[in-house]
């Protein structure tokens, strides 16, 4: 499962038959779960929804190729194309249908040097976000005011940045220069994500346009995944034996460990805003995987 809208509906790849090719599900709450398909080829898969069960994600046209789709209930598929290359991916959508992610652009074996960032728009297509950009971006998310979070070479370094039509581009670099990978985004502006202190180890921050890039106050291998619209960030610490999921608040700074299965890797993928969040358990071997969901009792 890779994400949960407001109303609970839940988007992420299956295998249906268990031995046959993983395609994109979206499972609206109360429903049973419906496979996406593709667009001839075999694999997809779904990787955002928004509250009108609008899911993105990429689809295979043939054994090779995979372009970012659009999915809606009575509409079907609705391939988004590339910027010129072979693939391309939906990673995001917001309430205005607004969609975001990565598209390679030229002919040829597709390279991470050609990837761009994209912003599709129902009346205006996709539009290449990268193209003032020096090398290879990716889009991330994007939020419901248009504001877009990505991340790019940066030189020969990684940074994160924020795009919106109003603003430009802001960049999100570590102190220093030091990289800086971007995760989630939420409405009023708070960015997420993981980037290297001044000893190299790679640590947890936020971000916001008034304060700067802040270091998180959580455990050393605590990696966010998600914010949801109260600053409740959701993330997993790595750590040996099993991986374990928490909770952050950035408004309180409480970092609570949330339940987990015993004897199995258990981490969180995506939170909503009425706190409901999904993830998944698994064993070493990845061989038995079961999905979960959390309910918080304060939302």
């Amino acid at each position: 499962m890779h994400d949960v809208n407001d109303k609970q509906c839940v988007i992420g790849q299956v295998r249906n038959p268990v031995g046959g090719p993983p395609h994109a599900f979206v499972w609206p709450s109360g429903q049973v779960i419906l496979d996406i398909g593709t667009f001839g080829g075999p694999f997809s898969n779904a990787f955002c929804v928004n509250d009108k069960n609008q899911v993105v994600g990429t689809a295979h046209v043939d054994n090779s190729a995979a372009h970012a789709f659009l999915w809606q209930e009575g509409h079907g598929l609705r391939d988004l194309g590339t910027l010129g290359g072979r693939d391309s991916v939906g990673r995001s959508i917001n309430k205005s249908c607004q969609v975001v992610g990565e598209s390679f652009v030229g002919t040829g074996d597709p390279s991470q040097e050609a990837q761009r960032a994209f912003l599709w728009t129902p009346d205006g297509g996709m539009i290449d976000l990268g193209r003032a950009f020096e090398g290879w971006s990716r889009a991330r998310e994007i939020s419901d005011n248009g504001v877009v979070l990505g991340c790019r070479l940066r030189g020969a370094v990684v940074c994160g940045f924020v795009w919106s039509a109003d603003m430009g581009v802001i960049d999100l670099v570590g102190a220093g220069g030091r990289p800086f990978y971007p995760c989630a985004i939420n409405n009023v502006g708070l960015v997420i994500g993981e980037g290297d202190d001044s000893f190299g180890k790679r640590r947890a921050f936020c971000w916001t346009r008034e304060q700067g890039l802040r270091q998180l106050t959580v455990a050393d291998d605590f990696h966010p995944c998600d914010v949801d619209q109260h600053g409740n960030i959701a993330g997993n610490v790595h750590s040996r034996p099993w991986n374990r999921p928490y909770l952050f608040n950035s408004i309180t700074g409480d970092f609570l460990p949330l339940p987990f299965v015993e004897d199995h890797h258990t981490s969180v993928k995506a939170i909503n805003d009425s706190g409901v969040i999904v993830g998944a358990a698994w064993t070493g071997s990845w061989k038995h995987t079961h999905p979960l969901v959390w309910h918080l009792l304060n939302g």
